[in-house]
């Protein structure tokens, strides 16, 4: 490597970096200082970016897990709202429908059977198996005491936050999500 000359007194030195030998100042501390500088500020923003990003990709993974865990709602709701208008052009009526299962289930699933899923299967319509959300159907009447039609519910609470999503369906509409689409 050759003589680098120290820009304080022009005598040769041997490196570029630390002091002069001869007048005891620093060389080139300055051009490593900023070079130091750039490549660890580069680091940490990097660093920063992969930790946002990867921040929010978690909170968009997370969002559409519990979309997915939410979305057996408005199918069964819909299935339900199927077999009661179904069983009405039958039987010539709506059937009410209790609690099944009798809470929401939170976070974890729950089997659908039981003295409360009877009267759904009376219906012609089965969760077959473990839900996340509870249903009923409430019977609709006018002021003559004539059914009218009936509203078909659905509740669950993915996220186990104690806010529970509620679902509706009537006789005429399909299910829609009457609270927030942020409660999960």
């Amino acid at each position: 490597m050759p003589a680098i000359i120290c820009p304080h007194c022009g005598e040769p030195t041997d490196n570029g970096k630390g002091r002069c030998q001869h007048c005891k100042k620093w060389i080139g501390i300055g051009n490593w200082s900023v070079r130091k500088f750039v490549n660890w500020t580069g680091r940490i923003v990097v660093l920063l970016a992969l930790l946002v990003g990867g921040w929010q990709c978690s909170i968009s993974f997370f969002s559409m897990c519990l979309r997915a865990k939410r979305s057996e709602a408005p199918t069964n709701l819909d299935a339900i709202r199927t077999a009661e208008r179904s069983y009405h052009a039958e039987w010539g009526n709506y059937v009410a429908l209790p609690y099944c299962p009798s809470t929401v289930a939170g976070r974890n699933v729950v089997d659908f059977d039981g003295p409360c899923a009877e009267p759904f299967e009376h219906l012609g319509w089965n969760a077959e198996g473990t839900v996340r959300c509870r249903y009923w159907v409430e019977l609709v009447t006018l002021d003559t005491g004539e059914e009218d039609g009936f509203i078909a519910w659905a509740e669950c609470d993915v996220d186990g936050d104690g806010e529970p999503c509620v679902y509706r369906a009537t006789r005429d509409s399909k299910s829609r999500m009457l609270t927030p689409n942020s409660v999960w």
